[in-house]
């Protein structure tokens, strides 16, 4: 699953060609993407072209809503940013229980290790490409509950409200 922006930033592009040459490699997934932006045309006419439209799945735009249903379903989340202010992506994937492939980012440094992700460095497409045939074929042995339970004890409605909080106690005393 990938959810963002169509945008050359979001690595998008080096997502496509790696699919393509994996599932050249005879490796079988589906990958789905979510998501609209000035490069959905060219990724389109790119799936269309080299006849992967059975592999890869242009959703487009979903009412926010639904964005939880692509986390719950997939089996891994793989966003190859080249930058990234926060990953609210790859924080709502983990929330699902769900593990990573991306490329290390200074945003993703706090929440992601080798319990919930496989990263490498940006720009790397051979070594992303070796973390998506790693988690295609070993997803199932990262623990969901363990990787959920990482963003959670930070992100949550109760910690946030805590720390909220916090911060009002400390301007007000």
């Amino acid at each position: 699953l990938f959810v963002g922006n169509i945008i050359e930033s979001k690595g998008i592009l080096d997502l496509l060609e790696i699919s393509k040459n994996l599932l050249d490699e005879g490796i079988r997934f589906t990958l789905t993407i979510v998501g609209d932006g000035i490069l959905k045309e060219k990724c389109d006419n790119f799936i269309r072209t080299n006849k992967l439209e059975k592999n890869i799945l242009m959703k487009g735009k979903i009412p926010y809503k639904e964005i939880y249903t692509y986390f719950q379903k997939c089996s891994f989340y793989c966003q190859p940013s080249y930058f990234e202010t926060f990953g609210i992506t790859y924080r709502q994937a983990i929330s699902c229980g769900k593990p990573i492939v991306a490329y290390r980012l200074k945003s993703l440094e706090d929440d992601f290790n080798k319990s919930n992700s496989l990263l490498c460095e940006i720009g790397d497409k051979k070594s992303l490409s070796e973390n998506l045939k790693n988690m295609i074929k070993n997803y199932k042995t990262f623990n969901a509950e363990e990787i959920s339970e990482n963003v959670s004890s930070k992100y949550s409605k109760i910690v946030f409200k805590k720390n909220i909080a916090e911060i009002y106690n400390e301007v007000l005393s």
